[in-house]
């Protein structure tokens, strides 16, 4: 398949500005950049599934409640007053939320009544542009949003819908991914970018072969984390870690985060995290599988050797330390 490179560079520095036309390769002094770059140490926008200056993919099937996480998410990063489940390290940052998929009264609806903070804008798509290059669309209005009102995160809603089905469907998914990579490279921003499964995922186990798209989602992308339902529990849903690039994945098969879907009386739609139920592997995704979870591997290595480091563990059964740590602290409690 041939592409266009010298074009698809563009798109990553297109503007609606002609004047910043003049060159398509930015940078300068090396070490200048690796010194700007190691004062600003990423920090965690919702725990450890989104951090900062990384392009973020979350994946989920239709109707698991990506758009209501998205908004939580860019919630807890707007605002100091709301808690969004997990931390957010930074102050609170200017959002933007392209929809192309909600209109005005579904976010009324799911809303109830609650305020969202002024510094979270929202964008849609015109009608117009749709059969147009939209990589190079999207790209140059982030650019544009960034520059003209100071936006930092922006959370895509979604990848499916921008993209026309049919033969051209895995070209442009790789140019749009590519293009975001260099983008929020280039600006420092952080993105947030939902997408679908490839098939139906109903009460089973994500891995990275399941997202449309995964081979270059994986490929561009330096944090991919799935939301799935719960089987026997309809208002359930985990998060799970699907790859972290500068950091240990916390939440992995055996460490999901579980949380119920609810609206309370005068309180928006949202994911109500429960803590407790992260470790209970019964009636989660891990009963499909036959194989040890990494909390049996861990029990297993303790009981052969009751002086293995915690380091060890983790390096062995490839899970976090902090996990190996609440196994240990369970089972000395118990």
């Amino acid at each position: 398949m041939q592409r266009d490179l010298k074009n698809e560079l563009k798109v990553v520095v297109n503007n609606s500005n002609q004047d910043d036309h003049d060159h398509y390769f930015v940078g300068g002094v090396m070490q200048e950049q690796i010194d700007k770059c190691s004062n600003q140490p990423r920090r965690q926008l919702f725990g450890p599934f989104v951090l900062e200056r990384q392009l973020n993919v979350l994946v989920g099937q239709t109707a698991a409640g990506k758009s209501v996480l998205m908004v939580q998410v860019l919630r807890g990063i707007a605002s100091e007053e709301y808690d969004a489940g997990f931390p957010c390290e930074a102050s609170p940052l200017k959002c933007c939320y392209i929809d192309c998929e909600n209109d005005t009264d579904d976010w009324r609806d799911r809303m109830n009544g609650e305020r969202l903070p002024d510094n979270i804008i929202r964008k849609t798509l015109d009608a117009t542009v749709m059969f147009e290059d939209l990589a190079e669309i999207v790209t140059r209005e982030i650019k544009r949003i960034h520059r003209v009102e100071g936006v930092q995160v922006f959370g895509i809603d979604n990848l499916k819908w921008l993209l026309s089905p049919g033969k051209q469907e895995l070209e442009n998914t790789w140019k749009l991914l590519k293009a975001l990579n260099l983008l929020r490279s280039q600006l420092g921003i952080t993105i947030i970018l939902a997408t679908h499964s490839n098939k139906d995922k109903i009460n089973s186990e994500w891995t990275i072969k399941d997202i449309s798209g995964g081979s270059d989602i994986n490929r561009f992308s330096q944090s991919i984390w799935a939301v799935g339902n719960i089987e026997g529990q309809s208002r359930q849903r985990y998060l799970k870690q699907l790859k972290q690039r500068s950091a240990q994945v916390e939440f992995d098969s055996s460490n999901v985060a579980v949380a119920e879907l609810l609206k309370a009386e005068g309180k928006a739609l949202q994911f109500v995290f429960m803590p407790e139920l992260n470790t209970q592997e019964r009636n989660l995704v891990r009963q499909m599988n036959n194989e040890p979870s990494k909390s049996e591997q861990v029990l297993e290595l303790l009981a052969e050797n009751p002086e293995i480091s915690v380091a060890e563990i983790a390096k062995q059964c490839k899970c976090s330390e902090t996990h190996v740590r609440n196994v240990k602290r369970a089972k000395d409690a118990a």
